[in-house]
């Protein structure tokens, strides 16, 4: 069954970007709030001084050269504006000058009356309405000599569209920086999607039974760190199945041999009627039996010692005394199959490891090598100390696994010595984090079991 992924809407991607956006229009449509404030409350300053600077002028002419300064004043005004455009226009255009008797009669002024409710002095907010056209208007009254009262108005018509303008730009920006936001999640989220999609694809095929098959490490850095640790575990995964694999096949083919003959022995026992002959072919039996079981004992060290699970009895000991100990051990074995075995070390060589672990190992190998080996043929067990690691290495002449060799050796049936020794030497190095190379060259047959130091040693 094929997995099922989202959309685009519904990846995480997606989401964080579309809350950062919204949160993005949030924070600006308070910016917007604050700014328009600020700048309506501006604007309203400019028009109140405008009206003071203005009303203060005119006062001050009339007082002076009489009234008919304003009637000169506002036809001045009136051609000025005519000859202005709508782009020309400022927030001062568009004053009303009006100059009242005692009994609110306009005497001179634009406007033909005087705006009802209007005080003697001091602010007043009227709605002016000519043919076509209908705006507020901010006024500002001053009481003159004899009776008489000045007002100069000021129409809200721009400083209201300028307002409406900025409020307009501003709300602009923020509906297309959410846009953009959405739509950097949605590119986002697709590109997640699709790499998401090619990972799921990969994990199909190794469902299935494709083993080979590894994640690209190609994309984003963080794709590419997921998929290196990805593709490490599968590595992991595919060599513990081809070692389960291979463990089936050296368990099937460590077990038939002495089932087989024990098989036989019974047989044979079952058909004789001396008791001494009987006897004899149930030891046999019992002999097969307890192979049998030292072979399952061997399967399991090997299957803790490859899970981690084995115990690690870690001390310091020299590599050449334990190598010089066991070619002793073995050197007669060695002589009597027409076979000489001898060990080569620079000396004392430290390391920190499983003693007991380290000689089974050797021992393994040199068993083999005395198994295999042509008659008359040296067999030497060498120890070298490295800067950064030590290695135990017999080599003989031969007809050991073919090439160089890869972390599992072949079946049983494809390579003479490749039983248990050779994996459980192999588990015996790794549980010491190194390594076991089985290298066949033109002169013969070398297992070297590469143990590195530990850092800072």
């Amino acid at each position: 069954m094929k997995p099922r992924f989202p959309g685009i809407l519904g990846t995480t991607a997606f989401r964080v970007a579309s809350i950062y956006a919204v949160g993005y229009a949030l924070l600006t449509a308070a910016i917007v709030v604050v700014v328009l404030t600020l700048a309506e409350r501006q604007i309203y300053t400019q028009v109140r001084d405008g009206l003071i600077d203005e009303s203060t002028a005119v006062a001050s002419l009339i007082k002076l050269r009489g009234p008919e300064i304003l009637r000169e004043i506002v036809r001045v005004r009136s051609s000025q504006e005519e000859r202005k455009t709508g782009a020309e226009s400022e927030i001062h255009d568009l004053r009303y000058y009006v100059l009242a008797g005692a009994h609110g009669h306009v005497l001179v002024g634009d406007l033909d009356y005087w705006p009802k409710g209007a005080p003697a002095s001091g602010w007043y907010r009227f709605r002016i309405s000519e043919p076509g056209d209908r705006h507020d208007a901010l006024a500002l009254i001053t009481a003159l000599p004899h009776g008489r009262h000045l007002m100069v108005a000021q129409s809200l018509a721009t400083p209201k569209a300028l307002v409406s303008s900025i409020r307009l730009w501003i709300g602009v920006g923020a509906a297309l920086a959410l846009l953009a936001g959405l739509a950097g999640g949605a590119a986002v989220g697709a590109k997640v999607m699709r790499e998401i999609r090619d990972a799921g694809a990969t994990a199909e095929r190794i469902r299935a039974g494709r083993l080979d098959e590894r994640l690209a490490t190609g994309g984003s850095s963080e794709r590419s760190m997921l998929a290196v640790s990805f593709n490490s575990m599968l590595d992991r995964i595919e060599a513990a199945m081809l070692g389960l694999r291979d463990m089936a096949t050296r368990t099937a083919h460590e077990m038939k041999r002495p089932l087989t003959r024990t098989d036989q022995a019974l047989a044979r026992a079952a058909a004789l009627d001396d008791v001494d002959a009987v006897h004899r072919e149930v030891a046999v039996a019992r002999g097969e039996i307890a192979e049998l079981a030292g072979r399952i004992n061997a399967l399991l060290r090997l299957a803790r010692m490859e899970s981690g699970s084995a115990p690690r009895f870690f001390s310091d000991l020299d590599l050449a005394t334990l190598a010089a100990d066991i070619v002793d051990l073995y050197a007669p074995f060695a002589e009597e199959s027409g076979r000489v075995l001898r060990v080569e070390s620079p000396g004392r060589v430290p390391y920190t490891g499983d003693r007991q672990l380290l000689a089974q190992a050797l021992e393994n190998l040199i068993d083999n090598a005395i198994r295999y080996a042509p008659a008359g043929r040296d067999i030497v067990v060498r120890v070298a100390d490295e800067p950064d690691a030590c290695t135990l290495a017999v080599e003989d002449t031969g007809a050991g696994p073919s090439g160089p060799q890869p972390l599992r050796p072949g079946t049983p049936d494809q390579a003479p010595g490749a039983g248990l020794g050779l994996p459980i030497t192999r588990a015996i190095a790794r549980l010491h984090d190194g390594e076991l190379e089985l290298v066949r060259g033109e002169a013969g047959f070398t297992a070297r079991i590469r143990l590195p130091r530990p850092a800072g040693a």
